[in-house]
């Protein structure tokens, strides 16, 4: 039988079981110290290191200064001065939009343009209408003989009034009782005294209030009988009704057109007796230094003649003149030449507002019309503001606007521009806020003054209202205090260790924060600049 050999390549079961127990040895071994490691965390103080993420840190020695509460707001750059541009009176079609949104344009220079040339048309129109009603208004007045017998009937008082002057005077005369020089003084008396009347007559607050009560009881009058003139099919009450308020309607016209035309006729009676009294002083001065008795008397025979004559005449006249009232069609006349009026001044007005122009140099907003639309009076058109008259507004919940007041100042800040500062000013704090999402909101005016430096409507601005001061407070950086669900903390350097302490902040005023607890002077912390720290 053969010797047995050992198998090269093969492992007896001793020297398995051997390598097995060495294997579970070592893994207990490297668990044993892992746990170990661990358990020794446990027990020993936390100590953090910077985190992998954080690509920079800087360490901070606490402070102790003055700090000032700031309350930071957010806000925006608005234009002081805004307008929305209408035409006021001028209805038509827009020929032509000259400016766009954005655009700077100078105080005068045109924005939107009118068809002129159909306002021209409208405009000749109406005032063809309105030269053809007065024409006809001519011919039924003069038909009605009213105008004519009123002017006869002041011109019959003057002429009498005249004639007793002429007739006095030259009774006077011959009775001797009166100088030519005493005359000569009560003429100039006489003189004085018409125009003292003339004066008085022109600025009359009475016979102005008068013409206007008769206008406001014509007025109501005619709008009386207006519905009844609409009735399609009328009963026999409406149209007895309708005609008593026609003819109340015609009376007041009436009442109005004599009293508008009495009032003229005594200003000019008035003016004819200065006239007159100015004549007769001229009259008594040649006189008297003619020296001729003869002369003067018949000047006084020949003034009673002439007064006596033109009396005549005017009986004469209004002798032959109709005695008839004053007609339906002679009212409605004096209606249509009132109406074509109104709308004659309105058109001319509509065709001197064909052009919108800017009121001040500024910028375009928005156009909110388009060419070739046809607009009303009152329509807007454009919006437009003063690009040099800025302000900020700053928004401000409920909760902080009891802590603003008007003129308190503010530092301003834009992202546009970092590193400068402007001083601005609070205005008004509005009473009455907007409700939005959940929260109440007061938009606060913030003026101040950009000097050289360009801003634009819709900036976004920064606004800090100091609102009141610490002295020898401990202070560190904002961006030195974390926070977590347990509260406020620092990253505390002690040599080469940190620590997490546990603070209780104070006041800020955005850059620095007051400690209240937790720190003392001198103390160093470290700032996250990318992060918060976290443990290694």
């Amino acid at each position: 039988m053969d010797e047995e050999r050992p198998t090269i390549g093969r492992i007896s079961p001793r020297r398995l079981a051997l390598l097995v127990g060495l294997v579970v040895l070592s893994g207990l071994a490297i668990l044993g110290r892992a746990f170990y490691r661990e358990l020794g965390n446990l027990f020993a103080p936390q100590t953090y290191v910077q985190s992998q993420d954080i690509a920079e840190t800087q360490d901070v020695r606490v402070q102790v200064g003055p700090l000032t509460k700031v309350l930071r707001l957010a806000g925006v750059v608005q234009a002081k001065r805004e307008a929305k541009l209408v035409f006021q009176v001028a209805e038509g079609r827009i020929l032509n939009i000259v400016v766009s949104p954005g655009q700077q344009v100078q105080a005068g220079e045109t924005l939107v343009e009118l068809d002129r040339a159909a306002l021209e048309r409208d405009l000749a129109k109406v005032r063809g209408e309105l030269q053809e009603a007065r024409r006809e208004l001519e011919t039924l007045t003069e038909k009605a003989g009213l105008t004519k017998r009123i002017k006869l009937q002041e011109e019959l008082r003057q002429a009498r009034a005249s004639l007793d002057q002429a007739q006095r005077d030259l009774l006077a005369y011959k009775s001797g009782q009166d100088t030519p020089q005493a005359r000569r003084t009560r003429a100039a008396v006489t003189l004085a005294n018409f125009k003292s009347d003339l004066a008085a007559l022109r600025t009359s607050k009475e016979r102005q209030a008068q013409l206007e009560q008769l206008l406001v009881t014509s007025n109501e009058a005619e709008v009386k009988h207006g519905p009844y003139v609409l009735i399609q099919k009328p009963s026999e009450q409406d149209l007895d009704t309708e005609l008593i308020l026609r003819n109340d309607m015609l009376d007041k016209r009436e009442a109005l057109d004599q009293g508008r035309l009495q009032y003229e006729m005594d200003i000019r009676a008035a003016e004819q007796q200065v006239a007159l009294a100015q004549r007769d002083l001229r009259n008594l001065e040649r006189g008297i230094a003619a020296g001729s008795h003869t002369v003067e008397n018949m000047r006084y025979e020949a003034a009673v003649k002439v007064a006596a004559a033109r009396v005549q005449q005017i009986l004469a006249q209004l002798a032959a003149l109709d005695e008839a009232a004053l007609d339906v069609d002679v009212a409605k006349g004096q209606a249509a030449v009132f109406k074509l009026e109104g709308q004659a001044a309105d058109a001319d007005a509509a065709l001197a507002e064909t052009q919108l122009v800017a009121p001040f140099a500024g910028v375009i907003d928005q156009i909110k019309v388009e060419a070739g639309t046809t607009i009303s009076p009152g329509t807007e058109v454009v919006t437009m503001f003063s690009a040099s008259d800025l302000r900020v507004v700053a928004r401000v919940t409920d909760m902080d606007v009891a802590q603003l007041q008007a003129g308190q100042q503010a530092q301003l800040t834009f992202d546009a521009f970092p590193g400068q500062t402007f001083d601005g000013q609070l205005g008004d704090i509005p009473a009455l806020g907007t409700y939005e999402n959940g929260m109440t909101w007061f938009d606060v005016a913030v003026a101040f003054e950009a000097g050289e430096q360009s801003l634009w409507v819709g900036m976004g601005a920064n606004v800090n209202v100091p609102l009141f001061r610490k002295e020898d407070v401990l202070i560190v950086p904002t961006m030195a205090v974390q926070s977590d669900e347990e509260g406020s903390f620092v990253i505390l350097v002690q040599g080469r260790r940190t620590e997490r302490r546990r603070v209780e902040a104070g006041i800020s005023d955005g850059v620095n924060i007051e400690i209240v607890e937790g720190l003392e002077k001198g103390d160093v912390v470290r700032i996250p600049l990318l992060g918060p720290i976290g443990p290694k």
